[in-house]
């Protein structure tokens, strides 16, 4: 089992999503999983921009319809078996000691 579960929300932005995408997968921390949600059910390119990296840590959740940000936004609160989540929404990314540096700071809480 992972230590995070990312999800990560998209919704007719692939040049956006392929940015977001490339940050998470440059992450100096690699023990996490991520949910891709494709919020168009009609739209084929979340599909084609995960092809395109070959990273079985991402999965694809293809929404049947669309559920719109809030609703999509809240899924991820739904939580997974991981002991931490986090979100990452299309239109951002991450620098690559993101992850490691939350990593760090949560050890030291938990000390």
């Amino acid at each position: 089992m992972a230590t995070v579960r990312i999800f990560l929300i998209t919704y007719r932005r692939p040049h956006l999503l392929r940015r977001a995408l490339r940050s998470l997968l440059s992450q100096t921390f690699e023990d996490w999983v991520c949910e891709l949600h494709n919020d168009d059910p009609y739209d084929p390119e979340p599909r084609r921009v995960l092809a395109q990296h070959h990273d079985p840590r991402v999965t694809l959740v293809q929404h049947t319809q669309n559920l719109g940000p809030v609703a999509s936004f809240n899924l991820a609160y739904r939580g997974g078996l991981e002991p931490y989540l986090s979100l990452l929404e299309d239109d951002n990314w991450w620098e690559p000691e993101f992850l490691a540096s939350a990593d760090r700071k949560s050890t030291r809480l938990n000390s």
